[in-house]
């Protein structure tokens, strides 16, 4: 089995926890590490500047396309940044955690 940690941007802690939960008690992802970050940007032809959040959410590789779909669904950006990056490396115990609590009925 494999595992990725999956990089979204949301436009406040409130949306980012919001989504985080649903995601996660669909059992989509097993943990999100959110932080704050200024992101700079272009948006419609102009340089845009703007706090947010960033959440690093960890899944089964396998399930990234409904992750996807769940937290676009959620989402309120017209273009959510969601980038999935494969976990190449890992403590046994901690991928066996990820494994373990992304398994559904």
């Amino acid at each position: 089995m494999r595992f990725s940690s999956v990089l979204v941007t949301f436009p406040d802690k409130d949306c980012a926890k919001r989504i985080a939960e649903e995601v996660i008690e669909k059992k989509l992802a097993a943990c999100v590490n959110m932080f704050p970050v200024e992101s700079i940007y272009r948006w419609e032809g102009s340089i845009q500047h703007d706090c947010e959040v960033s959440g690093i959410f960890k899944i089964r590789s396998e399930d990234f396309e409904e992750f996807s779909e769940r937290v676009r669904s959620l989402h309120p950006y017209e273009v959510p940044c969601i980038v999935s990056y494969q976990i190449n490396n890992g403590t046994d115990d901690y991928l066996n955690w990820i494994r373990e609590s992304t398994i559904r009925d």
